[in-house]
């Protein structure tokens, strides 16, 4: 991988709009933004390569007889330019876990590698028994049934009413596996198509820390013994559930994707205000599990707040690691051409290569400052990052631009009478359209028309 992909350069405007507006172009790492537009214009051919003819000491342009060319105008400018550098990078996802088989038989159904698994979602199945995935962070150690009491009730309990199994809104979330828990568990063994008896087995669901994607499957009809590496999953959200501890009508709740920060205002219910804890400081509502006009219940699911795992890893050659700073706000273009926000928190301090012959590397790594959709497959992705900037340039159309028999460039300014005159300008950066240029004794003001081909 080179150290520079390419460069392009917009006024600042646009900068962060979509990125498939602007042209991009393979450039060493030197700056050289003068030369971009030469090279541009002169592998077109130039306007001396279409048919024009200049005569440098006449204050018009001939154009050779036999020509007929549709000419209109268009006005020099004032703008700010601000030089984006694009770096190809490794969109990726959080730790791998390993799913355990747990019991003995044989795999009868699995998910497809790169499958986005979901609370409630089956895995796969051994002996056609599903193993579902739940979100939370204890581990499920042991068979539960009515009387069982601790944390990995609440779990359960949890995940059984954010999944709908209590509709009525009779379920007390605690720690206590009472009879209402007894009956969510029989609605959902139902849905699952299992044996009804009320109780949970350790062979029924694997716990995450939330939404994961598959990274190995077994296959089907693979022996399974219990204890042994099944199948491989990477976190893609780390997820919490917020449980109401306000009761009454909800009238307002947090949106989908704000940001949480120490006291934000979660929700609303009956007047009363439940700020953010601490402990969610960082987060970002993920889910919404009731909404406004519900009404809120003790102990009852609110919504799920979210810390994305998915990272972007950035191969920079050690000549181009000035260009990174931790902190530094970047864009990232991602597969479904979307463009998110990010932020660069790490730059590696040891050199890689990926081969003979190639160029030590260091990896800058960016996370998301912004949901995204976390059904992205693991590929690559374009980070945009401003470069160099150019404030209050004075600004040409690039198709105005004439190249003069002798050398360099002229644009064709329109008069006061209608008539032309050839004004010699050094071209500078460029944006998608336009040109910065230099003038001698101010020949070219904001707002004069300039002759472009049609």
């Amino acid at each position: 991988m080179t150290d520079l992909h390419a460069r392009r350069v917009t006024d600042s405007a646009s900068f962060g709009a979509d990125p498939n507006e602007f042209e991009s172009f393979a450039l060493p790492t030197r700056r050289r933004w003068p030369f971009l537009v030469a090279g541009i214009l002169l592998g077109a051919g130039g306007a001396a390569g279409a048919g024009f003819a200049f005569d440098t000491d006449a204050p018009t342009a001939d154009v050779e007889p036999g020509i007929d060319l549709q000419l209109a105008t268009a006005p020099v400018e004032i703008r700010d330019l601000i030089e984006e550098l694009e770096w190809l990078a490794d969109l990726g996802y959080g730790t791998a876990v390993d799913i355990a088989a747990p019991v003995d038989g044989t795999v009868t159904s699995a998910v497809d590698v790169g499958t986005v698994l979901r609370r409630g979602d089956v895995a796969l199945e051994i002996d056609e028994t599903p193993l579902v995935i739940l979100y939370g962070t204890v581990p499920n150690w042991r068979d539960l049934a009515d009387g069982d009491e601790g944390p990995d009730v609440t779990q359960l309990e949890t995940n059984l009413v954010a999944l709908g199994y209590d509709p009525e809104g009779t379920v007390t979330i605690d720690e206590e596996f009472t009879a209402r828990t007894e009956h969510m568990v029989e609605r959902w063994q139902e849905d699952l198509g299992v044996e009804v008896t009320g109780e949970v087995s350790i062979a029924d669901f694997v716990v995450v820390d939330g939404p994961v994607s598959v990274t190995t499957a077994p296959a089907v009809g693979q022996a399974a013994r219990s204890g042994s590496l099944l199948a491989g999953v990477s976190a893609r959200a780390l997820t919490t559930t917020v449980v109401g501890d306000a009761l009454g009508e909800i009238t307002q709740i947090l949106d989908i994707g704000a940001d949480i920060e120490e006291g934000t205002v979660l929700y609303v219910a009956d007047g009363v205000s439940v700020p953010a804890p601490d402990s969610l400081a960082g987060t970002q509502v993920s889910a919404h599990l009731h909404e406004p006009g519900d009404l809120l219940t003790t102990s009852r699911p609110v919504m799920e707040v979210s810390v994305q795992t998915l990272s972007v890893v950035v191969p920079v050659g050690l000549a181009s690691s000035g260009d990174f700073v931790v902190g530094q706000v970047v864009s990232v273009e991602l597969p479904d051409e979307s463009v998110a926000a990010g932020a660069v928190v790490e730059i590696g301090e040891v050199a890689q290569t990926s081969g003979p012959g190639n160029d030590p590397t260091i990896d800058v790594t960016i996370e998301f400052t912004e949901l995204v959709d976390d059904s992205l497959p693991a590929s690559e992705v374009t980070v945009i990052v401003a470069g160099d900037s150019v404030l209050d340039a004075l600004v040409v159309p690039t198709r105005a631009l004439v190249t003069l028999s002798e050398g360099g460039f002229a644009v064709e300014k329109v008069l006061e009478d209608g008539t032309t005159v050839l004004v010699g300008v050094e071209t500078g950066a460029f944006t998608d359209g336009v040109v910065e240029v230099e003038v001698e004794a101010n020949q070219l003001q904001p707002g004069d028309e300039l002759v472009v081909p049609q």
